[in-house]
């Protein structure tokens, strides 16, 4: 049942770098008849802008996704200022109406959990990485909004698996040429959830109203080893060098040196129901 304030023709302001993760959101959120007003990090030169663009609105949603999955070795250690920045306007631009955002949704990265252990949305035993420190940096930020009366929603998202971008579609290319990254052929976990069920996810988490933090991932663990056998598919292979992975793909290259073992106990225990819960159940649909 919908909460009192959720209608289908919402305000609602999407915050995003372009790729594949946002672009299908955006899609979705359109599809079911919102009003989505997109707001590019170029628009965050100007802080006039934003505070235009944030002017009544019932969500804003704030991805941080696709600014990882295309991101490069330069680009690395600014990233850290580069998203104090990012939210330090968001909350000036929020701020500077007198009707805030009813919600505000903040994707953040699974990475944030130290790779050794098991992690449901309770564990507080955080890695020390500049991912992870953004991960946290952005979390806190968004927290702060919570004074105002705007609920948050934090969502941890594993590795999105998608035909269309991300680390599967620069894998896809390397097992096509009979290569694959030296690095991710480990029996690693890899915690993952296919793009089709991130994006059922945060639907489902926006017009139930539920806030708080969410880890956004498969029930089911993976390997980079289970990910390689269905890749390869029996075909001889051949190792690619670490140092090609990483000029090539920088952001696969980080989160292959992690084993990550990540739980939606809150999803799960809230009801919602997983379209692909084993990486062999998205083999037809993805490789």
């Amino acid at each position: 049942m919908k909460v009192e304030w959720y209608k289908h023709n919402m305000e609602i302001a999407v915050i995003h770098h372009e790729g594949f993760f946002s672009n299908k959101l955006i899609t979705s959120l359109n599809n079911s008849s919102h009003n989505v007003s997109l707001i590019s990090y170029d628009y965050f030169d100007n802080q006039d802008k934003v505070n235009i663009k944030l002017r009544d609105i019932d969500v804003v949603i704030h991805t941080i996704d696709d600014y990882f999955y295309s991101l490069k070795k330069d680009d690395y250690e600014q990233s850290l200022d580069f998203f104090d920045n990012i939210m330090t306007k968001i909350e000036i631009g929020i701020n500077e109406h007198s009707q805030k955002p009813k919600m505000f949704i903040q994707t953040s990265l699974s990475i944030i959990y130290k790779n050794e252990l098991i992690n449901d949305e309770t564990s507080i035993s955080f890695a020390n990485s500049l991912i992870a420190n953004i991960s946290s940096l952005v979390e806190d930020r968004a927290n702060n909004l919570i004074e105002n009366g705007t609920k948050v929603s934090i969502l941890r998202m594993a590795n999105i698996l998608s035909k269309d971008g991300g680390m599967v579609s620069k894998i896809n290319l390397f097992s096509k040429l009979r290569f694959f990254p030296k690095a991710m052929k480990s029996k690693k976990y890899l915690d993952w959830v296919h793009i089709d069920d991130a994006i059922l996810a945060i639907n489902f988490i926006l017009s139930n109203n539920h806030f708080g933090v969410f880890n956004i991932s498969s029930p089911s663990l993976g390997s980079y080893m289970e990910m390689a056998s269905i890749l390869c598919k029996k075909k001889k292979v051949f190792s690619l060098p670490d140092f090609l992975f990483k000029r090539i793909f920088f952001y696969g290259y980080l989160i292959s040196l992690k084993s990550n073992k990540t739980i939606p106990k809150r999803l799960s225990s809230e009801g919602f129901k997983f379209k692909y819960e084993k990486l062999s159940s998205i083999e037809a649909d993805i490789f």
